[in-house]
């Protein structure tokens, strides 16, 4: 039977496409199969077909199409059931830190009290800046976004990649503000891949070697005891910090999207939204917002661009705190601009992030 394995590992992305030609009732189908390498795997349909050489004709027609979206062909069976194994270029530094699925933690559903009790859960606080996956390896240094694209790489990042000897790969989860990286998670280190381990035990280790790194990095302390969970949390509300997040100390990192009651999970102090800029004033340093309801995009208002911001462009994407929305049809209260994001999308600007008086807040 025909088929073909496609892979794609560049830029973000590391997913898999397969095509197969089999003989069904009314001729020959091309089927597909596609998913994340080493995940589960979606199953479809590119038609079916009078005769064979047709079939061929559209598996080698899709086959391209995906190559020129950036798949490399890995494998090829021919109809005699030969397969054949074609060896994938060399993988880049940039691609083994593009391959590090980030664990994205939902808003709680449940009582911050609930969280502060329980001894099973650790809190560290939600700094308010830009995600950034930093990946170590012997003479090498790369960071990314949440969105899996290349970024500049923070200064003491670099200062840090020239004093310590790292032997193999070392991969930290963080958030950069400013010049500063505090690291809330350590995912691998000199080549041992730790992710299954307990959070707990991750952060050990990640303490003990910062204990070593100080100058370069700064840890994201997580407390356990509910008398420190309580004071460190009332401290930061009372502080203008923008949240904090729980982790069960037992857990692994697990990629994507948390569930609102599980592992881990994030409890803000005040809303932030992703909008899409539609207006910039004349004379002020002031620009209209606007989110969208999956159909139309809806006008939340104006925000001030402080002086140490430029002002941004119509379309760009930018991130604003705020209280609430009045009501659907309203602008936000009391709006701060935070800066542009160039790790998002204009499917992230929805309605559904925003916080209206009066009602729940959906997951984001």
């Amino acid at each position: 039977m025909l088929s073909v394995r496609l892979e794609n590992t560049s830029n973000g992305s590391f997913k898999f496409y397969g095509l197969s030609i089999a003989t069904v009732a009314g001729g020959h189908e091309v089927k597909t199969e596609y998913g994340r390498i080493g995940g589960s795997s979606n199953h479809g349909s590119a038609g079916i077909f009078a005769s064979h050489a047709d079939a061929v004709r559209e598996l080698e027609k899709v086959a391209k199409s995906k190559v020129r979206k950036g798949y490399v062909e890995t494998e090829r069976t021919d109809a005699a059931g030969v397969a054949t194994t074609i060896p994938k270029p060399a993988a880049s530094m940039q691609d083994l830190i593009f391959q590090i699925d980030l664990q994205l933690l939902a808003p709680s559903s449940v009582d911050s009290e609930a969280l502060i009790a329980d001894p099973a859960y650790m809190m560290q606080e939600k700094h308010d800046g830009e995600r950034c996956p930093i990946g170590f390896w012997p003479g090498e240094v790369l960071a990314a976004n949440k969105k899996g694209k290349q970024r500049i790489v923070p200064t003491k990042a670099v200062e840090l990649s020239k004093v310590f000897n790292f032997t193999g790969e070392t991969v930290i989860d963080c958030e950069v503000v400013g010049e500063t990286i505090y690291v809330f998670d350590l995912l691998k280190f000199q080549g041992e891949d730790i992710r299954q381990l307990p959070f707990r035990s991750r952060y050990a280790k990640l303490e003990q070697w910062i204990r070593e790194v100080g100058d370069y990095l700064v840890l994201s302390h997580a407390t356990t005891f509910t008398a420190s969970k309580r004071r460190t949390y009332e401290a930061l509300k009372a502080g203008g910090a923008e949240g904090v997040v729980f982790k069960r100390g037992s857990a692994a990192y697990i990629a994507g999207i948390s569930k609102s009651d599980g592992d881990a999970l994030k409890v803000k102090f005040v809303e932030s939204a992703t909008v899409r800029v539609c207006s910039v004033h004349p004379t002020k340093r002031s620009v209209g917002i606007e989110v969208h309801d999956g159909q139309t995009w809806i006008d939340i208002g104006n925000v001030t661009i402080p002086p140490n911001h430029q002002v941004p462009a119509v379309g760009a994407l930018v991130e604003v705190i705020y209280l609430y929305l009045a009501r659907q049809g309203g602008s936000l209260y009391q709006p701060v601009y935070k800066g542009e994001r160039d790790d998002v999308s204009v499917d992230d600007c929805t309605l559904a992030q925003i916080k209206i008086k009066g009602e729940a807040r959906q997951a984001a």
